[in-house]
């Protein structure tokens, strides 16, 4: 294939800096602007991998391979800390809310902590040409951020990992 031919054929390809996480946050995090604000504060974020574990059934000194359960791994998203602490404050709610600090007690029944978030895929012109919902998230861990005087010409990040039951694509007819 040719150079021209490679290039009549290339539709831009996707960039990896045009996307938007939108989540909605359990009753009783209320967010306030916090959901709407992680749509545009969320600096970094994944697109999920796939994987299906083979299971190795022996036979006669050979392993036939089959295919074995599906496995999501968690996903993180790095977030851009505002001066309203909007978005952190929101996750720090909802862990929580899922396991208080001092009393060691929490939501015990998953519709109460557990909530549907998507990630997107843009175009150039804004328009989604792939979204990923995934089913059943809540946090698992939001990590510490870092303060220091030697932190000059920078904004305050921190991390969200994301557990969730499964994800789909309906667009690509993947439930």
């Amino acid at each position: 294939m040719s150079l021209q031919e490679f290039k009549a054929k290339f539709l831009g390809g996707a960039r990896p800096t045009l996307f938007r996480v939108t989540m909605a946050f359990p009753d009783g995090v209320d967010p306030g602007e916090g959901s709407t604000k992680l749509s545009f504060d969320a600096k970094v974020a994944q697109i999920p991998g796939s994987n299906v574990n083979p299971i190795n059934v022996p036979y006669q000194g050979r392993n036939l391979k089959i295919a074995g359960d599906r496995d999501f791994q968690p996903i993180s998203i790095s977030v851009i800390n505002d001066s309203d602490w909007l978005v952190r404050t929101a996750f720090e709610r909802w862990m929580n809310l899922m396991n208080g600090h001092a009393e060691n007690i929490g939501a015990t029944k998953p519709d109460q902590y557990q909530k549907d978030f998507t990630i997107e895929q843009l175009d150039r012109n804004g328009t989604v040409i792939a979204s990923y919902e995934f089913v059943g998230g809540f946090p698992i861990e939001v990590s510490a951020i870092d303060l220091a005087y030697e932190s000059v010409d920078t904004v305050e990040e921190f991390n969200v990992t994301m557990d969730y039951q499964w994800w789909t694509r309906a667009e690509a007819g993947i439930n």
